[in-house]
């Protein structure tokens, strides 16, 4: 299970680690400790209500526990994933442990880092995140260079990175 490292990871107790499908089918089905640092860090380590109206992105979502932390603290946030199934598998815990009004501050949208550029894609045109959050996705070497596309298409001159690795 989740770590109690603070006050967002109680919470949420155990559904965040439970897998919806019968297999190991994505990495995007478990919580990775750099979500628990990244989420500690957004609780207790910026200003009190920093993130209080801020329009949020973040990218390879997995269990979606950064968003809702920050929709916890006030963000409007748009959980991303690669993986339709993991998105399935963000809504599921959103729905086991956020209240309506909680889950209200959530969108969801399959985005995958290897287009250059998505036309369909409907936060494509003129969208500017406050905030873009990403926690372990650089696991793999490969993901890097996509990954770093990915943040110069969508963050603003005045977009902040939050990015974690463990």
């Amino acid at each position: 299970s989740i770590p109690a490292a603070h006050r967002g990871a109680q919470r949420f107790g155990e559904y965040l680690n439970q897998p919806w499908y019968d297999a190991l089918l994505n990495w995007g089905e478990f919580q990775w400790e750099g979500d628990v640092v990244l989420t500690k860090y957004m609780e207790t380590a910026l200003p009190k209500g920093y993130w209080k109206g801020k329009r949020v992105l973040e990218l390879g979502a997995g269990t979606g526990f950064a968003s809702f932390v920050a929709a916890l603290l006030g963000a409007q946030c748009v959980i991303t994933d690669g993986d339709a199934r993991v998105l399935e598998l963000a809504k599921l815990n959103a729905d086991k442990n956020l209240t309506p009004d909680e889950q209200a501050l959530l969108d969801y949208s399959q985005l995958k880092w290897e287009l250059a550029y998505d036309p369909d894609w409907k936060y494509e045109k003129g969208e500017r995140w406050d905030a873009i959050l990403a926690a372990d996705v650089t696991y793999y070497s490969k993901n890097i260079p996509p990954l770093t596309k990915m943040l110069q298409r969508l963050a603003g001159p005045d977009t902040e990175i939050f990015l974690a690795h463990t």
